[in-house]
């Protein structure tokens, strides 16, 4: 199961899963293979392993047991990522248990990197 998948699995469980506005499916890509990564870095010392390989088709990284080192450009795009999806959860808490509007677009995730990012 996928990283994405498995999140939000979890959080249907619990109530807040995807109610008629699910993410994007680049936003959903780009989670998944953060996902793969932060396996590589906590499982494998930072050493891309085949299964992230297949996965993961971004990055310097080309041979199995290259060490796994994230550059600006995709360090902003996984922060975007992580960002958007955190506003989703926000977004998800308001308007079930407030009744708000949803106040945060995921279609423009890209153009989410917090200052400082």
């Amino acid at each position: 199961m996928s990283a994405v998948d498995r999140w939000e699995d979890a959080l249907r469980r619990v109530g807040f899963g995807a109610r008629g506005r699910p993410l994007p499916h680049d936003l959903r890509d780009t989670l998944n293979k953060l996902g793969e990564i932060r396996n590589v870095l906590l499982h494998r010392m930072g050493r891309i392993d085949q299964k992230a390989l297949d996965a993961v088709d971004e990055g310097p990284w080309r041979d199995i047991g290259e060490e796994v080192i994230i550059d600006r450009q995709l360090y902003r795009r996984y922060v975007a990522a992580l960002w958007t999806f955190s506003e989703e959860l926000v977004d998800r808490l308001s308007t079930q248990i407030f009744g708000d509007q949803p106040r945060f677009a995921t279609n423009s995730w890209r153009d989410n990197v917090p200052a400082g990012g």
